[in-house]
């Protein structure tokens, strides 16, 4: 199993996040994405995904949203992981303004679709009008749905701080994030990190939030090296 990858998507995500850095991974990993699951709550999205994984060994990569709940596994589950890998992602609570961008999204009855402003503002600056980018990600919330987009807001919004838990995690962890990632807490990472060896912490050039999609490259070079 030690060159099985497991992906965990992000909001409104799905396998087409990891769509450009899947063929530049070394060729004798294995990747798999693990969708976010529907549940009632956190508990239960966590107990889903378990379920899925191998019992030991486990080497796991979850983005945004799903890198929270990779950070939750890790915190429950650590007899379980190898190393994890945490893109676009701090073990923490939301931003204010986020939760309150989400809760207000929950009132949306006519929801057609993440609109064009609200993609730019995950982009860094020079993606902003990279069209292909805006696909994939316009193409995913569309798959996905309303349906999708209430239960994920209205059960993965509300995060416990994890923070003090990843100070006995007996596993590798590295955060990856874009330079422009606004929704990160860089001075959490920070204090993560340097108390830790076993912490490593990139920002990504030329990346923001969307860094799978944006710098396809440079991850999959951080991930061949990871593992």
């Amino acid at each position: 199993m030690s060159k099985t990858i497991f992906f965990l998507p992000g909001t409104m995500c799905d396998q087409r996040l990891w769509s450009r850095v899947w063929p530049l991974l070394n060729d004798d990993y294995q990747p798999i994405h693990i969708p976010i699951p529907e549940a009632k709550n956190m508990n239960n999205m966590l107990k889903a995904i378990i379920e899925k994984l191998p019992k030991e060994n486990v080497n796991l990569i979850g983005f945004s949203l799903g890198g929270y709940i990779a950070s939750a596994l890790a915190a429950n589950y650590s007899e379980r992981m190898r190393r994890l890998m945490i893109i676009a992602n701090s073990p923490g609570s939301l931003p204010e303004n986020e939760i309150e961008v989400r809760k207000k999204s929950l009132n949306w009855l006519d929801y057609q679709g993440i609109p064009l402003s609200k993609i730019k503002t995950y982009l860094h600056t020079e993606n902003q009008d990279d069209q292909n980018i805006i696909k994939t990600i316009t193409a995913m919330d569309l798959s996905l749905g309303k349906t999708t987009l209430i239960n994920q807001l209205s059960n993965t919004t509300l995060r416990d701080d994890l923070s003090e838990q990843f100070g006995i995690i007996d596993v590798p962890i590295l955060f990856c994030i874009g330079e422009e990632d606004n929704l990160v807490n860089r001075s959490t990472l920070r204090a993560i990190t340097s108390k830790n060896t076993n912490r490593q912490f990139f920002e990504v050039k030329k990346a923001g939030h969307m860094l799978p999609l944006e710098q396809p490259e440079k991850l999959a070079e951080i991930i061949n090296h990871w593992i």
